[in-house]
């Protein structure tokens, strides 16, 4: 049952992010890739090739080039996986990994696209996917226990 909603769930997550773009009209919620970094922090066997498959589609539907997303994906998840285990984990990995990922987009966008969007717009986008990884990280307790409990 688990393997089924381990498979299900990133698709769910590809469904909500598309819904997002189509609201609100540009790409502005990542679930799907802050769930990504999640669960390649802290789950014992991470699901690669999904994700991987499902950004890389985002990637075509939002921009027409597909895998462009896999240009930064793919460095970012190996140096994360090299370095996971060395690494103690910490309250801030999960959202280090999302802030290097969001970083990567907007540099491809302004390379590829000429799409420079504003600093506060930049602050609001990187705030707004920091509360999604923080939700999806407090599912998965990790090595750490329960890292945002007082008690």
């Amino acid at each position: 049952m688990k393997q089924i909603l381990s498979f299900i769930f990133p698709i769910f997550l590809f469904f909500l992010d598309l819904n997002f773009y189509f609201t609100v009209g540009t790409p502005l919620f990542f679930c799907l890739l802050s769930w990504y970094c999640v669960q390649l922090l802290f789950f014992e066997e991470p699901l690669y090739w999904l994700p991987l498959i499902l950004l890389s589609l985002e990637s075509f539907l939002y921009f027409g080039i597909f895998g462009l997303e896999l240009i930064w994906l793919i460095p970012l998840t190996i140096l994360f996986s090299l370095f996971s285990p060395s690494i103690s984990f910490l309250f801030f990995q999960p959202l280090l990994m999302v802030l290097m990922a969001l970083l990567a987009k907007f540099f491809l966008s302004w390379v590829f696209f000429g799409l420079a969007p504003s600093g506060l717009f930049t602050m609001g986008y990187i705030c707004v996917n920091f509360i999604i990884t923080l939700i999806f990280s407090l599912k998965y307790k990790g090595k750490l226990g329960n890292r945002f409990s007082l008690g």
